[in-house]
């Protein structure tokens, strides 16, 4: 049976305004959450790369230091 109301066009079947702003909301805040956590993943790339070239040198620095201990 379909809604009387509906049929005299009273019943809107689209969704009011307020469903839409959260709608609107939740998109933002996932677009948000997305962006965030691939700036999160590079920055964590970036301070790896940033610590194994810090060991590489001290690594490096020690055994120029070993060595003009030799000489």
């Amino acid at each position: 049976m379909t809604d009387p109301w509906q049929e005299f066009g009273m019943h809107s079947s689209s969704r009011t305004r307020k469903h839409a702003k959260i709608l609107q909301a939740k998109k933002r805040v996932a677009r948000c959450r997305k962006k965030f956590r691939k700036n999160q993943e590079i920055l964590m790339e970036l301070h790896l790369r940033n610590r194994i070239k810090k060991f590489i040198i001290e690594h490096l620095e020690h055994k120029l230091g070993m060595l003009k201990g030799k000489a």
